[in-house]
């Protein structure tokens, strides 16, 4: 069924106007040509809520303008619920919190590296972060999910704004996924430049830190012990 635009922009004339001058009638025939919920209807002209109306009216205007109906919104749902959670299924190994007895296994020699390729960390650094951004995003549809499931007794409609919300972020997901998992592998020059990179930043931070401890060796010990604390902090540091 084709939306009526002239309707929509009904209704956008009507929430346009300040609330207090509003004819609650007009506007409770304009929200009963949407939701046709009769019974809602009666309550608000029985006890005059223009408040209730009006998020009512919003509500449907926001789904009129991204141009579906009533039905489209129910079967958006439909195929973007079981979609979501074969993105979780498939995501729980790469994000979901370690369990005790992997946490005691992680250490700095072999750190965890749950769902990423075996030449991540040689990979340019746009494509290293695609892994990092789907982190983020598994976890905002895990908490949009959640409150999705505490609204089972209200209407698709209702639940609108949070599907189409889940629908954006698994799609999202699903691109990164696929342009993280198809980048190039990175050449042996590549790689090799890459090692050759941290080793100097690695070189540079020590060289930083020896500076750092050989001026505070100054300020404390005075310009003539300098040297000797400063060496004799570099000797513990080797034990």
């Amino acid at each position: 069924m084709k939306l009526d635009p002239a309707f929509t922009q009904q209704v956008q004339d009507y929430l346009a106007q300040p609330i207090e001058q509003r004819d609650l009638q007009r506007g409770a025939e304009l929200m009963l040509q949407m939701n046709r919920n009769r019974s809602l209807h009666r309550y608000i002209l029985r006890r005059g809520d223009s408040v209730r109306l009006e998020r009512e009216l919003i509500k449907y205007l926001r789904i009129r303008l991204d141009g579906l109906t009533r039905r489209e919104v129910y079967f958006l749902e439909k195929e973007t619920l079981p979609r979501v959670r074969a993105t979780f299924r498939a995501a729980a190994e790469r994000y979901e919190p370690k369990s005790a007895d992997l946490t005691l296994r992680v250490t700095p020699a072999q750190p965890d590296r749950r769902g990423k390729r075996p030449d991540h960390d040689f990979l340019p650094r746009e494509v290293r972060e695609l892994y990092e951004q789907n982190g983020d995003i598994y976890r905002r549809m895990r908490r949009t999910f959640e409150t999705l499931k505490g609204m089972g007794s209200q209407t698709a409609c209702d639940r609108y704004e949070l599907v189409k919300m889940l629908a954006e972020l698994d799609t999202r997901y699903r691109t990164n996924l696929q342009r993280y998992d198809e980048a190039p592998e990175p050449s042996q020059e590549e790689i090799e430049a890459q090692r050759a990179a941290e080793a100097s930043a690695a070189a540079a931070a020590d060289l930083g830190l020896k500076g750092t401890q050989e001026a505070a060796a100054a300020i404390i010990f005075g310009e003539g012990e300098a040297t000797d604390a400063a060496t004799e902090t570099g000797r513990k540091e080797e034990d």
